[in-house]
């Protein structure tokens, strides 16, 4: 079976630290190289080549648009390379899952790059994605500071869209209460199978300490 450049030649399995069996296939490339990938991702197309077609795109983009030199360049690059390039190092947190570049931004480097112009671009900043489950695309994405960054990861708690740290941070500014303080008692709150909130994070005197 062939799947985009891929020629399935082999399959096996190997077990994941839950012990659970997962079927992995060696694949060969038409460019000629073999890779060993999760049976999973070439079947549903997560996976089209060992890495070579992702390259491609890259290199021809590269020398349609001219636009290398633009300081918000790399941004497009990593992001691309995150959702396309199999052998980047963060593919399976990207495209791996099945994260990808809205058509417009993918067909258009030009739009992502006045995007960025009109949305608070600088080289401080890194392109963050509000939903870490959802695409590259306008509406999904902002920038922000690493430490913003960081703490949008898929393991933290999102209310509103936003990360739990964050949600804490401006009732904590709003209220001049410290971030361990509305930690304590939002998971307090949660363990007594209430639903946290601003008005019992800081008004209801059975939480505080």
């Amino acid at each position: 079976m062939k799947y985009g450049r891929l020629r399935i030649v082999d399959s096996f399995s190997r077990k994941r630290k839950d012990g659970k069996a997962v079927k992995w296939v060696l694949c060969k490339c038409d460019c000629g190289n073999e890779k060993e990938i999760r049976e999973y991702h070439v079947k549903t197309g997560a996976i089209k080549s060992c890495g070579c077609l992702a390259k491609e795109m890259l290199t021809k983009r590269n020398w349609k648009h001219g636009k290398g030199s633009h300081p918000a360049y790399s941004r497009y690059n990593s992001m691309m390379k995150r959702c396309y390039d199999e052998k980047d190092d963060t593919f399976h947190h990207y495209g791996g899952r099945g994260i990808e570049v809205c058509d417009e931004w993918k067909n258009d480097i030009t739009s992502f790059l006045e995007w960025c112009e009109e949305n608070g671009f600088s080289k401080e900043l890194q392109l963050d994605r509000r939903d870490n489950n959802g695409n590259y695309s306008p509406e999904n994405c902002r920038f922000v500071t690493p430490t913003v960054n960081l703490r949008n990861t898929r393991r933290n708690v999102m209310i509103n869209g936003i990360s739990l740290r964050e949600h804490l941070d401006i009732i904590g500014e709003k209220y001049n209460i410290g971030f361990p303080t509305l930690r304590y008692r939002y998971y307090t709150i949660k363990k007594e199978g209430l639903e946290p909130n601003e008005h019992n994070l800081v008004h209801n005197k059975r939480w505080l300490r």
